[in-house]
């Protein structure tokens, strides 16, 4: 029987631990703008230092935008994901932003096919006490989930990890009204497991986006601290914060 260590009483209910994937099960999580430059950089489209984060950051809002409503309009479902001509128009708009003239085709295939080089350039694997955690909660008992907002399956990356074996369901989206902080995956998680949303609990490290996915699909949220320094914002009483995974087996034994 599994017993929770802290004394709020829907803790000692949870059956269920989803997980988000980057700054999470993932660290360090890295966004666009870093993996950005990385591919241009690689691409001798920039010289290194050209262009500051920021200012590839601000290069992405318009393309980003574009992509949002392209989806929205064609009533995308949640596992649709952009196809060459996409990224390429979708690229084209970023080159523009960034007063670049090349064609963004063979940038297109790089950004595609090279995944993994950069996740290795940046380190981006999963934390060191991964395995360890997510092997003991399937000891106690622990059914174990999936949420992740991002494009394209994730089972090659947690079969890469060694880490896809622990998991009894997961879904991904990058789909507006789908990815969180819609509750959307979570609940989809809960109904593949046919098990009550508020015997959950949900453990990201961004409480924008995966602490108000959590309360929206009543699963008792979990703020994970070790891939990022917390952004200052407002965290809901209801959040328990751990700073690493390891400190998830003192919350659920």
């Amino acid at each position: 029987m599994k017993i929770c260590n802290f004394e709020d009483p829907r803790l000692s209910q949870i059956q269920t631990l989803i997980f988000d994937m980057g700054g999470t099960l993932y660290c360090p999580s890295i966004d666009h703008a870093t993996l950005r430059i990385y591919f241009l950089e690689r691409a001798g489209l920039i010289q290194h230092g050209e262009f500051t984060h920021s200012e590839i950051k601000e290069s992405l809002i318009q393309p980003d935008n574009w992509l949002t409503e392209y989806m929205i309009e064609e009533n995308v479902g949640p596992r649709w994901e952009p196809d060459f001509k996409i990224w390429f128009e979708y690229e084209k708009r970023v080159f523009h932003e960034l007063g670049i003239r090349e064609d963004p085709s063979e940038f297109v295939q790089l950004r595609q096919t090279r995944l993994f080089d950069a996740l290795d350039y940046f380190g981006h694997s999963i934390t060191d006490d991964c395995i360890d955690v997510l092997d003991e909660l399937k000891q106690r008992g622990y059914r174990i989930g999936l949420a992740s907002n991002r494009f394209g399956d994730p089972i090659p990356h947690l079969e890469r990890s060694c880490i896809l074996k622990y998991f009894d369901a997961i879904e991904y989206t990058q789909a507006p009204g789908y990815k969180k902080p819609s509750p959307y995956m979570l609940l989809k998680v809960a109904d593949d497991l046919q098990i009550n949303p508020m015997s959950c609990a949900y453990v990201g490290d961004n409480v924008k986006v995966d602490v108000t996915a959590a309360l929206r699909a009543d699963m008792s949220p979990i703020l994970i601290t070790q891939c990022s320094a917390t952004k200052r914002t407002k965290i809901p009483r209801e959040v328990i914060r751990v700073e690493t995974l390891t400190e998830l087996l003192d919350v659920f034994r």
